[in-house]
């Protein structure tokens, strides 16, 4: 009886490998019978259409431009004296939400709230512990005020595989929860002028490197100008605001751009998508994955031409989704179809074809 059982499982199991193996295969004679004529045809009408697939036709000299940073160095001197002073105050609330489309203005609160994280649900903060901060570091917020008047464009990035993480995107960070708070405070304590010093700095700040081409870049600025916004929703939230001070305060935003070069920063990560293709073609797919790339290296290299395929493809959806609404000025139109297709790209990438995928289930990360 055992021995019939185990004839049954090993046939079972053969025949679980001999299904395993008819998919790799299929992907393998797939790949290297129609993929690479199908890729390069892609290529052909996408150029022929206009659009710039390298990063060579994409900076267009912008990558020799870049200066070395040396405002994001003041950027960063500022950051780091108030980080010494508090690191509490990178962490509190710039908004209180009391439930779906409810919201309470900080500086109305009798302590400020610190942002809850998966391992902690978060704390109190009396007024009373921040006003010595604040009131310490009270010239190093002026100069950082003062600093993000003048918008400081490209920051010396390197434009390859893989990209530069350069500490100045945590260093706006840090300075905007600052005058989030200090934005909260004076608002709490009726200086109006301070407050609105603090906005418009946070404003300003949204606008540093608007220029820079990395998405990564612009979500951080779409970020910083949510932060701003909401502070704008909270100066509007007290009473003690005049007509005139709120004519002043849209005057803040009239030269503010919130969803520029979103479509551009798309086509560079295209182009730096596909630089990685061709570095793993030159070099074999350890060159982006490390050591832990030698045991994809035999499947990779047959499934190259129709990995990079998938990426195109996938990846012009995303663009042709987002242009489609910048056009229309309406990121609604395009939520659909661009929730829709993560959720049938997630699905390809982590099932049994996402192995031909092995380029592309990192880009896609």
């Amino acid at each position: 009886m055992s021995s019939a059982i185990q004839t049954s499982n090993r046939k079972f199991y053969l025949l679980v490998a001999a299904f395993l193996l008819c998919a790799v295969l299929t992907g393998v004679i797939t790949a290297s019978r129609s993929g690479p004529t199908e890729l390069e045809r892609l290529k052909t009408e996408l150029r022929a259409k206009g659009e710039k697939l390298t990063l060579a036709e994409l900076l267009s000299g912008a990558g020799q431009t870049n200066h070395p940073p040396f405002r994001t160095n003041d950027l960063a001197r500022l950051a780091k004296t108030l980080t010494a002073q508090s690191k509490q105050v990178e962490n509190l609330e710039v908004m209180h939400h009391l439930g779906y489309g409810l919201a309470e203005p900080v500086w109305a609160r009798t302590n400020l709230l610190t942002s809850a994280s998966r391992s902690s649900p978060g704390s109190t903060v009396e007024w009373s512990a921040l006003e010595a901060d604040l009131a310490a570091m009270e010239t190093v917020l002026a100069e950082a005020e003062a600093l993000a008047s003048v918008p400081d464009v490209h920051a010396g990035m390197r434009y390859g595989f893989p990209l530069d993480w350069p500490e100045y995107r945590r260093h706006k960070v840090i300075i905007a929860r600052w005058l989030a708070v200090a934005h909260a405070m004076h608002i709490r304590s009726g200086n109006y002028s301070k407050a609105s010093a603090a906005l418009e700095a946070t404003i300003h700040l949204g606008d540093w490197h608007r220029e820079e081409l990395s998405l990564i870049d612009q979500r951080l600025r779409v970020g910083l100008l949510t932060t701003a916004l909401r502070l704008t929703w909270s100066t509007t939230q007290s009473r003690r605001v005049s007509e005139a001070q709120l004519a002043a305060l849209l005057n803040h935003w009239k030269g503010a751009v919130i969803f520029t070069n979103l479509s551009r920063a798309l086509e560079f990560e295209r182009a730096r998508g596909l630089n990685a293709f061709a570095n793993v073609h030159a070099n074999g797919i350890n060159s982006i994955y490390g050591p832990t790339g030698n045991q994809r290296e035999p499947l990779a290299r047959f499934t190259r031409n129709s990995d990079e395929l998938f990426f195109l493809l996938e990846f012009q959806s995303v663009l042709t989704q987002v242009r489609l609404a910048e056009s229309a000025k309406s990121c609604a139109i395009a939520n659909r179809e661009l929730v829709a297709s993560d959720v049938e790209r997630e699905r390809s990438i982590r099932g049994w074809s996402g192995l031909r995928y092995s380029v592309s289930s990192l880009l896609f990360v």
